[in-house]
């Protein structure tokens, strides 16, 4: 049986018609410009100007973690020296593991502020080596 849609005034009263939609005010919440203007942001205020191998970000929560890093040529890790969100554990201090080379430099683990994830180690020079993170193209 074939049912007549314009008898069915519910059916009717449930759609919008497109020029209804097309008078509508603009959404002031709305800019259409924002992602542009969010990556200028961002590239000014970590980036300054130059490129970086990925953006790093907590497996656990997602919380940013560097926006400026150097991916290892050999290892699944990216190298940092600018970092956010992230918490030195000084009273935590790594030994390289066997099979890595030992460069006399001390270690400390690196956390999530946010969520206390494991996610980097740090050295003595201040570097911070990621190997537990979730990189995005940069």
């Amino acid at each position: 049986r074939s049912m007549d849609m314009s008898k069915n005034k519910s059916f009717q009263d449930q759609n919008v018609s497109s020029d209804e939609e097309l008078n509508q005010e603009p959404d002031p919440y709305y800019d259409p410009d924002l992602d542009s203007k969010d990556e200028k942001w961002v590239n000014d205020k970590y980036r300054k100007g130059h490129a970086t191998d990925a953006i790093l970000n907590c497996p656990a929560c997602f919380q940013a973690l560097c926006q400026d890093c150097q991916k290892h040529d050999k290892y699944q890790q990216y190298r940092a020296m600018f970092v956010q969100n992230c918490r030195i554990c000084e009273k935590e201090p790594v030994r390289p593991t066997q099979g890595d080379q030992d460069d006399g430099m001390e270690y400390w683990n690196v956390r999530c502020e946010n969520c206390d994830c494991h996610v980097a180690v740090v050295d003595s020079e201040e570097v911070f080596h990621f190997f537990n993170v979730l990189a995005t193209p940069g």
